[in-house]
């Protein structure tokens, strides 16, 4: 089953996930920090349990999450 970041949009297997935040009754999983960081502070949500680390994103994958954080957030501002 695949997961969608509901910030950059990239399609994860549940196994690739970064972090998963619980809000508003909705779990949300995220491929990166940066998509987590971004998600808490538009919500502005306060304080997220510990979570581990995750090293299981190839380099690329955390590139192109980057990318469309980047983009979404040119067309948000344009």
């Amino acid at each position: 089953m695949k997961v969608k970041d509901p910030i950059c949009g990239m399609e994860l297997e549940n196994d690739k996930v970064f972090s998963e935040i619980t809000f508003d009754g909705i779990k949300h999983g995220f491929c990166s920090k940066s998509c987590e960081d971004t998600f808490i502070k538009i919500n502005k949500i306060e304080s997220l349990p510990a979570r581990e680390e995750f090293s299981g994103a190839s380099d690329i994958e955390k590139r192109m999450a980057a990318y469309n954080i980047l983009r979404q957030l040119a067309i948000t501002v344009a």
